[in-house]
């Protein structure tokens, strides 16, 4: 063998190598866990003694979807001590709002309707003072409307929801007491960040009028099954169907523990009527994140909103942006969760209870959540 053969010989040899190596650390890659599964449970299990959560579901999940994990401590039912598994359905609270404005979304992007739309178009407001608001305000919250919950300090939505738990409220009831607060207390001005959930329940009215659908059957149909998201339900009359958690209020101070699962969820509606589990949340937020729920122009709206916080924080469709995530958390009676996609990551979070709790300082999911993305970014 001549130098020149030699020569080409050595560097066929190093290139095997190098390619051996890539392969090598590739596989390691695709063996490495998102996070160690078992020091998070460790984790979780602490919060949830230290806060006296019942129950919580966990999931995190890459783009993917092949490196996923996901569990459920703690119990359903106290009573029944029946276990929460991940299965087991969770009302989502205020996370319904990112379906309602997706919807909404889908209902641009065929033309249905312009974002800069006025809601008088649409739906009854009862005074030209309301009928101007736009569609893309509702949706970014600076309509100027208040809320028929937390700007009512007599609590009346709330304390009929306790008092009669079956009590169904129609949507239109709903947002005449919002238009009530509104004229009472004053708009807050076009350009001032509002939460509150009159907006997403006239988005909602908005939704069923423009599509000729129920908001349960536009979900379901246009979202939901197309999706395929096959815990994620929007309940009607009250009737949630088979493996859903009791959910607790839990009041520290007082010491008093109240089951609030009867509660009949139409008193938040198209803001927070829909359950579902961590797991399907992990991919709800997946599909968004990379931008397969929406498509065409109406993308940018996912992203774009009303900024609320120096650092580019956007509010947008039913979710926060933030520079490296886009999430949102979400309460109703008895339950409360959150969920984010982290950007640069590529990876789903979720994390849901079936607990509210007062009387205590901290919120242990915000707290786990918190807890992960520190691991995942380690």
């Amino acid at each position: 063998m001549n130098k020149r053969d030699m020569s080409a010989m050595k560097k066929l040899l190093l290139l095997l190598m190098f390619c051996v190596f890539l392969g090598s650390c590739s596989g390691n890659d695709a063996e490495q866990p998102l996070l160690d599964e078992s020091e998070l449970k460790e984790f979780v299990r602490a919060e949830m003694a230290a806060y006296g959560v019942p129950g919580i579901q966990v999931c995190v999940r890459d783009i993917t979807g092949n490196k996923t994990i996901a569990f459920s401590l703690g119990y359903s039912n106290l009573q029944t001590k029946a276990p929460l598994d991940n299965s087991t359905r969770i009302k989502i609270g205020s996370m319904t709002k990112s379906f309602t404005a997706m919807g909404i979304l889908l209902l641009a992007q065929q033309g249905r309707i312009d974002l800069n739309d006025e809601i008088g178009k649409y739906v009854n407001t009862a005074s030209d003072a309301y009928r101007h608001i736009t569609i893309k305000q509702l949706m970014n919250m600076n309509s100027g409307l208040r809320g028929y919950i937390n700007d009512d300090d007599s609590d009346y939505i709330t304390d009929l929801v306790i008092a009669d738990p079956s009590r169904q409220f129609t949507p239109e009831e709903l947002v005449a007491y919002g238009f009530a607060l509104t004229d009472e207390q004053g708009m807050t001005g076009a350009s001032e960040f509002h939460y509150n959930n009159t907006n997403y329940i006239l988005l909602g009215m908005v939704l069923e009028n423009v599509s000729g659908m129920s908001f349960a059957e536009f979900v379901r149909q246009e979202i939901v099954e197309p999706l395929g998201l096959p815990a994620t339900d929007v309940p009607l009359d009250n009737k949630y169907g088979n493996n859903v958690s009791n959910g607790y209020y839990i009041n520290r101070k007082e010491n008093t523990t109240e089951d609030y699962s009867a509660l009949d969820l139409s008193y938040v509606w198209s803001a927070g009527t829909v359950i579902s589990t961590a797991s399907d949340l992990c991919k709800w937020m997946t599909l968004i994140g990379t931008n397969r729920v929406v498509s065409g122009s109406v993308r940018a709206y996912v992203y774009d909103g009303l900024v609320i916080q120096a650092g580019g924080i956007h509010y947008t469709s039913g979710l926060i942006n933030e520079p490296d995530r886009l999430w949102h958390n979400g309460t109703v009676l008895g339950y409360h969760g959150e969920m984010c996609y982290l950007k640069n990551k590529g990876i789903a979070i979720a994390v849901l209870s079936n607990c509210s709790l007062a009387g205590i300082d901290g919120d242990p999911i915000k707290e786990i959540m918190n807890e992960i993305i520190r691991r995942v970014n380690n």
